[in-house]
């Protein structure tokens, strides 16, 4: 049997010509977003070193072990104190700042050195 001939090449076709010409269109476009690919690179690049050269989880927590307990303790007293406290009514909360006042007037009034400046 014979075989058949090599097919010949065609000439481009128009179809050829619009995918080059969609090509560079396609270029164009990319072109326009150059900065913010560039910009996701370098965040991406970042985010990844930061993974990478950040210390573990395990590490922060046995360095810092002390303070985490003592900030939890210290909000649990805080809890405890304001559940077993007596709540202190408005009147009384008023009265004490007036008892400081009175207070601090009276000891004024039995000063020597005030009746002093007085006299004068």
């Amino acid at each position: 049997m014979a075989t058949p001939p090599p097919p010949t090449p065609s000439p481009p076709s128009s179809s050829a010509a619009s995918a080059s010409a969609s090509g560079i269109g396609i270029q164009e476009k990319l072109m326009k977003y150059k900065f913010h690919m560039a910009i996701s690179l370098v965040v991406t690049a970042i985010g990844v070193s930061l993974i990478y050269l950040a210390p573990r989880f395990v590490t922060i927590l046995a360095y810092f072990w002390p303070l985490f307990v003592s900030t939890a303790l210290f909000l649990g007293a805080v809890v405890l104190f304001g559940k077993t406290s007596i709540p202190a009514d408005e009147i009384s909360a008023l009265n004490a700042g007036e008892d400081l006042l009175d207070y601090v007037v009276a000891a004024g009034q039995n000063d020597p050195l005030l009746e002093n400046l007085k006299s004068e």
